[in-house]
């Protein structure tokens, strides 16, 4: 009964986003088509010609790049995960990258690799893979029980260092992950599998898996990797910055949730640096990692789709890790991307590999994504030169565009979030790009013309204090936010004096572009940082002794270096300071924490208790109690113009006021 409504669930679904596909797509057709035979502005001279093809084809590339994602994710299939026996595991080389990481991130990360899940532990081989050639982290690794390795020069970066320890470890599979990044305790079960879909068919008389008979054979691609969703346990530097942790997914949501994932179907899911698991011959067969570019994940899969095997991304939460919460680390990391995917495209490897047209095209607009920055510097400045310089750059009316664009524009919206899973919508995509596009155009055309890069960045991994601020950075956009308030007041002064409707469409494209860019000098403004370590919103049960009276009570955050407990009733704490100690435990976890009273504070009518951390029993399980769970920010979008530049108004002010 249940499986009928799943599969008709399912079914319906399916329907629902073909639907929305289809309309998204002719809406679409028809207006790009309007613009291109009949707003092109040819009687406005040939500098309105020319900005006129520009805006056009930027518009059209858009178009593309939203349709095939639509078409991927419309109904992907992501291939079901055998159920294989124990003894079937096979060994695994767990290998973390690390550069120049702290020791303390290292810890976690190790700690999160020494609880994995998996039928023989004895099979996995973890190993720090350490390009510093650090005595401190031989020392960790020591400590831990891990392999180390230890590779001197930095030479071809991380590629570079991990194509050092391949030679020296040998199981069938090996699992890549950056220093940062937490593994949950059920990884491996949660990918191994997918390596024996060839071995393993499910029957359908049983509908239980089973050992394929010499008649069964498998008639697929061999799987050369899985990738699985990157996740974060902070709120990236956007989320921040923009005081929007409880409104809009981390940047990366929408790409790991959906893009990547979608990509399943044209076989050409991107390996991404992080919580990926490979097949060793397939990884030896193509050489290793790629060394020719400064994102060897995306010249890798490059490598092994061209070799003819495949890929898959699943959106299974397996790993979190730290996204890049101040504002230099996050341009240099796109930076940095940008240029890779480049690298990556602009090589005799990828026009004249053996991938399918579909796969090329797939990698093709990853690379182009990178030229949103470009488009989004003519979406802005379009609107500015008509109202500036009286530059035409389409040859229609307002009553013409309402009627071509305005359901374009609602359907494509909507499409674009119901389709992304709610990860991303246009409102927060083009606030995004803004954002980012002063910085970001260089290095996408440097990558083209294939101008290499002096240095290797690598992301810094410190949590940031203080005011995360480069409001010098938002210099480019209060130019152009002036520029547009000052387009606006002409059109709006042509609309009453000359009874004109056609100034409306400057009017209300130089508005939506401000309000981008007024989130934009927020960004770049900055935000205050107070708290050492994250502060995680766990709500478990705990308990303690206070003098002969035994509490039990619920947490309200968890973290690090503190603990909150929320109650209705007031709790004598700070008169009983010394030997507080509080048992912690949750999804199999379970250690005490000696805490001192710190403060407590209101929350409408209940009381807030803070703790310092003093000792943890045992640190390893409070790490686990901490990390071995989902994230908990946003995994939908849910951004507005107008109630977000309030929020943010409001909370930069009470910042000042705190000050």
């Amino acid at each position: 009964m249940n499986r009928k409504k799943d599969k008709k669930d399912v079914t319906e679904t399916l329907i629902n986003r073909k639907v929305t596909m289809y309309v998204v797509f002719i809406l679409a057709f028809v207006y790009i088509s309007w613009r291109l035979i009949f707003t092109i502005p040819f009687k406005f001279g040939i500098v309105s010609v020319v900005l006129g093809i520009i805006l056009w084809f930027s518009e059209a590339i858009t178009v593309v790049e939203t349709f095939t994602h639509m078409l991927n994710v419309h109904n992907v299939k992501i291939p079901e995960m055998p159920e294989i026996p124990e003894d079937m595991y096979p060994d695994v080389d767990f290998m973390i990258a690390t550069h120049n990481e702290s020791l303390d991130l290292l810890y976690k990360t190790l700690n999160g690799c020494k609880h994995l899940k998996y039928p023989d532990k004895s099979k996995v081989h973890i190993y720090l893979c350490d390009d510093g050639n650090r005595a401190e982290v031989a020392q960790l690794a020591k400590d831990m029980q891990v392999g180390y390795f230890g590779f001197d020069g930095n030479k071809h970066a991380k590629a570079g260092n991990l194509n050092y320890a391949l030679p020296k470890t040998h199981s069938p599979l090996i699992a890549i992950f950056d220093a940062d990044m937490i593994p949950t305790s059920d990884f491996l079960i949660e990918t191994v599998p997918y390596f024996f879909q060839d071995k393993m068919i499910k029957d359908k008389n049983t509908n239980k898996w089973r050992l394929r008979t010499a008649d069964e054979k498998y008639k697929g691609k061999k799987l050369g990797y899985v990738q699985t969703k990157q996740a974060f346990y902070n709120a990236d530097v956007l989320q921040t910055n923009l005081y929007s942790e409880d409104t809009q997914p981390n940047e990366q949501e929408y790409f790991y949730h959906s893009v990547n994932v979608a990509r399943i179907n044209t076989e050409s899911s991107a390996f991404a640096g992080s919580n990926t698991v490979f097949d060793r011959e397939i990884l030896e067969e193509v050489g290793g990692f790629a060394t020719h570019s400064i994102t060897e994940d995306f010249a890798t899969s490059i490598d092994i789709l061209g070799k003819g095997y495949r890929s898959i991304a699943v959106p299974k939460e397996l790993a979190h890790g730290l996204s890049p919460d101040t504002v230099d680390d996050f341009i240099k990391q796109r930076k940095r991307w940008s240029r890779g995917a480049a690298q990556g495209i602009m090589t005799k490897k990828f026009w004249f590999g053996k991938m399918s047209l579909k796969q090329k095209w797939n990698f093709f607009l990853a690379y182009s994504y990178w030229w949103t920055f470009v488009r989004r510097l003519v979406f802005i400045l379009c609107p500015i030169l008509y109202g500036l310089f009286g530059i035409h750059v389409a040859d229609t009316t307002f009553e013409s565009l309402m009627i071509m664009w305005l359901p374009y524009f609602i359907i494509y919206n909507y499409g674009l979030k119901k389709m992304s899973n709610g990860t991303i919508s246009a409102v927060l995509s083009d606030r995004q790009d803004t954002i980012q596009f002063p910085y970001l155009m260089g290095s996408i055309i440097k990558g083209t013309l294939m101008i290499p890069q002096k240095k290797f960045v690598v992301t810094n991994k410190t949590k940031a204090s203080g005011r995360n601020s480069r409001f010098i950075l938002a210099l480019p956009h209060i130019i152009l936010a002036i520029l547009s308030v000052i387009t606006i007041f002409i059109c709006i002064r042509q609309v009453i004096l000359y009874k004109s409707t056609g100034p409306l469409i400057i009017i209300f494209w130089a508005s939506y572009n401000l309000f981008a860019l007024l989130a934009a000098i927020v960004y770049y403004f900055g935000r205050v940082i107070t708290e050492k370590y994250e502060q995680f919103p766990i709500k478990i049960h705990t308990s303690t002794t206070l003098g002969d009276v035994k509490l039990d009570l619920i947490s309200e955050t968890l973290a690090e270096d503190k603990i909150v407990i929320k109650e209705k009733a007031a709790i004598q704490f700070k008169d009983n300071q010394s030997n507080i100690v509080f048992n912690v435990k949750d999804n199999g976890y379970e250690t005490n924490v000696e805490v001192k009273y710190l403060d407590e504070y209101y929350e409408n009518d209940d009381i807030c208790y803070v703790f310092e951390i003093a000792k943890v029993e045992d640190i390893n399980e409070y790490l686990q109690i901490l990390y071995d769970r989902p994230h908990f920010y946003p995994r939908e979008v849910n951004v507005h113009l107008f109630k977000d530049l309030r929020k943010m108004y409001v909370a930069i002010r009470n910042e000042f006021d705190a000050e």
